[in-house]
């Protein structure tokens, strides 16, 4: 491994390092948090094990809300810092029904670019927001509340309003650091028109169905059918993929780091490149160097008709084009029989443990947990939500909604890796063998990320 490369990952672990130590809370010090977030680590590679469905019931209940009672302190001015850019809108007017029903509260809201790395350096620097959007599945969060920046809320009322399935997912330790909302998925969008044009009347449930479908498409006239963002978007492309791909990813690159596996003999991998190699002729020419904006924009002027994203995306498809005929199925594998679909935690919501106004925190995601409010949170943000009464409606997303609720889901691999530092590594390496078809240099860097991220 050169130099650079040598230097750039002992930054990263140095930041890790740095997040674990720092606590804010009475009980947190810097000599016992580092330890705990070892630990975290550890407990997280042990539980990569386990690909078990993770959602096997409905999300709706009939059950409804109850309302917590808060009172927020008069005067109170708190900062909620979110992550996702599509949601910063409806958060907005959230906020303003908030402060209505509480006039004696002020809400700023920040929304960061980049956001899980501004809020990972805010937190290092001891600058906490009073709330916070969080993705309480992945190894770091949990690190935030082992090292003392967010607050266990287990015993909070707003916590009932929440179906036990995804508390389950949640729970850490025992307790919940988080009032989780919504999961994810992720999969294939498709233009179901332009399908239909090219003869092909259902969404592709095989692999060799799948290059069938792209092969059609191809010759119905639409030059590129994939609008593939393999530049901003690779480490998410390359960690959801690798994962839809190939479930067992964990357990896989576990047997690699602890040398029990070569890498060359890697399913993942092995995988994966066939799955570049497949879709290459059919994608956008300058995948390398297009975006996310640019791949959906593609999509919605029918220049390509395939694009591999989340639930997220539905809202900004429809606000492009409010008639547009998509539709959204789970990626094929040529591992699996059948499709499973990848999800995360991807809405919840921690306290800091340095906020002044603990109930004016409190009451703002009790009123997030109210049905009617969660409705209108859905509603734009598109993912699958675990308040009571919020019913998932979305005709475009059904058929992935229904395969997860068959039982056919997973807990996506970065969950499971040590740290999501591992996946902008990969997609780099992901990104080189795009562009040369270097199938050793590829499996020798991934071999190298593999190593350092599992072992340091």
């Amino acid at each position: 491994m050169n130099k650079k490369r040598v230097l750039a990952l002992m930054m990263s672990g140095m930041m890790l390092f740095s997040l674990a130590g720092c606590g804010s809370s009475s009980d947190s010090s810097a000599a016992d948090s580092t330890p705990a977030a070892e630990e975290t680590t550890e407990a997280a590679a042990e539980e990569s094990t386990d690909n078990a469905p993770v959602l096997d019931s409905a999300a709706d209940d009939e059950s409804g809300t109850v309302s917590g009672d808060y009172t927020p302190e008069d005067g109170a001015t708190i900062e909620v810092f979110t992550i996702k850019e599509e949601i910063v809108e409806v958060v907005d007017n959230i906020i303003k029904e908030f402060e209505a029903q509480y006039p004696q509260v002020k809400v700023n809201h920040t929304y960061g670019e980049d956001g899980e790395t501004v809020l990972k350096t805010r937190l290092a620097s001891n600058d906490i927001p009073d709330v916070m959007q969080v993705m309480p599945a992945g190894v770091e969060y949990k690190e935030y509340y082992d090292a003392g920046y967010v607050t266990d809320v287990t015993n909070e009322a707003f916590e009932q309003n929440i179906g036990q399935n995804l508390l389950n997912l949640t729970e850490y330790k025992g307790i919940q650091f988080c009032m989780p909302m919504t999961v994810s998925t992720y999969g294939v969008y498709y233009r179901k028109d332009l399908f239909e044009a090219a003869g092909i009347t259902s969404a592709p449930t095989t692999f060799d169905e799948f290059k069938e479908d792209l092969q059609k498409l191809q010759d119905s006239g639409i030059k590129t059918p994939i609008a593939f963002p393999f530049k901003g978007d690779a480490p998410q492309l390359t960690e959801r993929l690798m994962g839809e791909l190939n479930p067992d990813c964990p357990n896989d690159f576990q047997a690699i780091a602890d040398g029990t596996k070569d890498i060359a003999d890697s399913e993942t991998l092995n995988t994966f490149m066939e799955f570049l190699d497949t879709i290459k002729p059919y994608a956008t020419e300058d995948a390398l160097g297009m975006d996310r904006d640019a791949a959906l924009q593609d999509v919605v002027n029918g220049d390509a008709a395939i694009m591999f994203n989340g639930s997220w995306l539905l809202s900004q498809f429809l606000t492009a084009n409010p008639d547009i005929d998509i539709a959204y199925c789970a990626l094929p594998s040529p591992l699996l029989d059948s499709p499973k679909v990848a999800v995360n935690v991807d809405t919840a919501w921690s306290i800091g443990t340095s906020t002044k106004y603990p109930e004016a925190c409190k009451a703002f995601l009790d009123f997030l947990s109210q049905s009617d409010i969660a409705q209108e949170y859905y509603e734009v943000d598109g993912n699958i939500n675990y308040v009571k009464g919020v019913k998932y409606d979305k005709e475009q997303l059904m058929d992935v909604y229904d395969t997860v609720m068959s039982g056919a889901a997973f807990s996506t691999v970065g969950n499971q890796w040590p740290t999501w530092d591992l996946r902008a590594d990969l997609a780099a390496a992901a990104q080189g063998y795009y562009g040369d078809g270097d199938a050793e240099a590829f499996q020798d860097a991934c071999a190298e990320y593999i190593d350092f991220y599992y072992h340091r």
